[in-house]
């Protein structure tokens, strides 16, 4: 058994070798997900940090969406981001998941407290995809999973 996990482990560590420093720094470059989106497919951009259409401003540690007179902003480091909202109040937190983004968020509102998630990536032909799982009114305890398929505006 220790023979196989050794035999195991040093595959991997070949296998990582064999990586050329040109393909670990792609790997490494992170996605782009500035300009202004709209929705082409998918329904429930409500829930989508984007809306119907937004923009999104990118720099090295955050990531900022702005639509319908409101804007959300995301640390990227994984620390506590706070967006307020009317009466409500976001707690989220954001990381990098290779070339995507994974920010879940904590709403506090007179209504109670729920949690929902969004995972932003784009696809090979340059849509922003974002994929929300967000918990429902009705029926109690169950969560709406969402595919929003958005196209970059020129």
């Amino acid at each position: 058994m220790r023979k196989t996990l050794f035999l195991l482990a040093v595959g991997v560590v070949i296998g990582l070798g064999a990586v050329g420093p040109s393909a670990r720094a792609r790997l490494a470059v992170q996605a782009d997900f500035s300009g202004t989106w709209v929705v082409v497919s998918g329904t429930g951009a409500a829930n989508s940090p984007l809306g119907a259409e937004g923009t999104i401003a990118q720099d090295a540690s955050s990531l900022t969406f702005s639509t319908g007179g409101r804007s959300l902003r995301y640390h990227l480091d994984g620390s506590e981001s706070r967006n307020d909202a009317g009466t409500s109040t976001q707690i989220s937190q954001a990381r990098w998941i290779t070339k995507a983004v994974l920010i879940t968020t904590t709403t506090h509102s007179a209504a109670g407290q729920w949690e929902d998630a969004a995972i932003c990536s784009l696809d090979a032909a340059g849509h922003l995809n974002v994929v929300t799982v967000n918990a429902l009114k009705w029926p109690e305890d169950a969560m709406g999973t969402r595919l929003l398929v958005y196209q970059k505006k020129n």
